[in-house]
């Protein structure tokens, strides 16, 4: 599968990330995202409902997404597979514009076993009667004040560092894509997983320099922007 070429990153740079840049990180995700959806077609005479997924499905899928966060998936889904463009293949095209777009997984249940934790965290995916709204609040519970003291607490005295970790505790580090697994930790293989995306994150932010309350603001509306 070819990589994301200029024209396709530029427009997906403005879609997701809000401006230009090289965004290295990103895009070997992004065209990573490509080759496992993708590569199995390679070289195989395949149905038109099987065609591989293009950027512009992407880039088409992100539009759709941005106008339905309220609406339940097996609809946004359904909408995809009437376009033209997308074929029928809304599914796919949807969970890899879910992945582009926000960084988590809706599909993480299936690609692990059913009794698969890390601490209190369980796999989830995207149920079809779910709207993507319920389904981010699912994954990430935690109260807004709570995540603001706890990250504040952390700048100001410096508690976690990865040297001391390492030091001290013996402990390894493993990059994640998902912003589900981010600090979560494995006792089994004393490992921390780590998001690793620093780029996508400080473009993210830059969307919302200078807005009062940015804090503030929901998924429905951070869509929007």
């Amino acid at each position: 599968m070819a990589k994301a070429a200029f024209e396709d990153r530029k427009n997906v740079s403005h879609q997701v990330l809000g401006t230009d840049g090289e965004f290295q990180a990103y895009f070997q995700f992004y065209n990573d995202l490509f080759q496992r959806n993708n590569g199995f077609h390679l070289n195989m005479d395949v149905s038109p409902a099987q065609l591989p997924i293009t950027n512009d499905c992407i880039v088409r899928a992100i539009d759709v997404i941005k106008s339905s966060a309220p609406t339940r998936r097996k609809q946004v889904e359904a909408q995809l597979n009437q376009d033209l463009s997308i074929s029928k293949n809304g599914g796919r095209a949807l969970e890899m514009a879910i992945q582009a777009m926000l960084m988590i997984d809706p599909a993480a249940k299936s690609w692990h076993s059913a009794d698969f934790t890390l601490g209190q965290y369980r796999p989830s995916s995207w149920l079809p009667d779910e709207s993507l709204l319920q389904f981010v609040e699912r994954l990430f519970p935690i109260s807004l004040t709570g995540t603001q003291h706890a990250a504040q607490a952390a700048v100001q005295y410096r508690a976690l560092r990865a040297c001391k970790l390492e030091k001290h505790l013996g402990a390894r580090f493993r990059l994640t894509n998902n912003l589900a697994e981010h600090l979560l930790f494995d006792e089994h293989r004393n490992c921390l997983y780590i998001f690793h995306h620093v780029a996508y994150l400080k473009a993210q932010l830059g969307r919302f320099e200078g807005r009062a309350n940015a804090l503030d603001i929901n998924l429905i509306e951070s869509l929007k922007e």
